[in-house]
């Protein structure tokens, strides 16, 4: 690892506006669902915890969505430290997400990127995913990956149609099952992002 401190804004995935939070995966309670926003807002403070045992630095942006958060991650890229006044520059901003539209659900684990493939396709080799540019694969306007100021990507984790992924969920957020599966696949992450760094 670099002596250099790595900073790595994490931003919720979708705004929690309007009662609307997003893609979702129907658990087995009466109207009860997994949300896209909660699920982010949660696998992003895992993240947060296993690069800080990395002595990598995630700071998380909140829930207001990834959209509402560029502004901040953009301005915070920008700021001063008011304490040390040096500079607080971002190596980079993540986000993660799934998907719930009809679609086939094969290889949904998928990491975007804009310029910057070679930490996307580390990334993506750890949690057996593919890397994609942005504009591919239908997403042709990612304001998050487009509008940033520095290295972003967008991990969309899994299809919530996908019938192994219903069953993994399907006792909701908190169940051992859905917990053990995102601490697995936060480790598996942060362990791309440590070699990435590694490497430079």
């Amino acid at each position: 690892m670099t002596d250099k401190q790595i900073n790595i804004a994490l931003a919720v995935a979708h705004e929690a506006v309007g009662g609307k939070r997003g893609a979702f995966i129907k658990t087995h309670g009466f109207r009860s669902y997994v949300f896209e926003n909660d699920f982010s807002f949660m696998i992003l403070k895992k993240l947060q915890r296993a690069l800080a045992i990395m002595d990598i630095n995630g700071i998380h942006t909140g829930s207001g969505g990834v959209v509402c958060d560029v502004k901040f991650i953009n301005d915070y890229h920008e700021s001063v430290d008011e304490y040390t006044g040096e500079p607080n520059k971002l190596d980079l901003a993540l986000t993660i997400h799934f998907d719930s539209y009809p679609a086939h659900w094969r290889e949904m684990t998928r990491v975007f990127y804009g310029k910057h493939k070679n930490i996307a396709r580390v990334v993506a080799k750890n949690i057996s995913g593919t890397a994609v540019e942005h504009g591919q694969c239908g997403y042709k306007s990612m304001a998050f990956i487009r509008d940033t100021d520095m290295p972003a990507l967008l991990i969309e984790a899994f299809n919530g149609k996908d019938p192994a992924i219903e069953r993994l969920f399907a006792d909701g957020l908190y169940s051992e099952r859905a917990q053990k599966w995102m601490d697995n696949f936060v480790a598996r992450i942060a362990a791309g992002i440590k070699e990435y760094y590694d490497r430079d």
